[in-house]
């Protein structure tokens, strides 16, 4: 798996992070926790960043090996992926990035500065 980055204006500073085969009503979305960069579910992740309106956020998907560790691991934990894939899709439901897994449950880390509307997520799976 190589990994790969984007950078986009993201309205309303979140991004979801599914198995993109699943069917949406199927998905079972966290909770909002504003104090936490990172909402999770075992079917859905929402992951905090910069706001369109401040600029663009530097998105990276990939292996955990090949991705860079950079700023704060803010999340590590796991993801059903039933068809194993990963993607990362705006609230507007645009997928802006996606790729192929191994198995049905993906482990997912996350890496951001730090700060809870970050300018970078970078986005590791085992």
């Amino acid at each position: 798996m190589n990994h790969s980055t984007i950078e986009l204006p993201v309205l309303n500073a979140i991004l979801c992070v599914r198995d993109p085969s699943r069917p949406f009503d199927s998905i079972e979305f966290p909770e909002p926790d504003h104090d936490r960069p990172v909402w999770a579910t075992s079917s859905c992740l929402i992951v905090r960043c910069l706001s369109d309106c401040d600029g663009k956020t530097s998105v990276t998907l990939g292996a955990s090996g090949e991705v860079p560790h950079i700023g704060v691991m803010v999340f590590d934990g796991w993801l059903e992926t039933p068809g194993r894939k990963v993607g990362i899709e705006t609230v507007l439901h645009e997928w802006v990035a996606q790729t192929d897994v191994s198995s049905s449950s993906t482990r997912v880390r996350i890496w951001t500065s730090g700060h809870l509307n970050s300018g970078v997520v970078v986005i590791g799976l085992d």
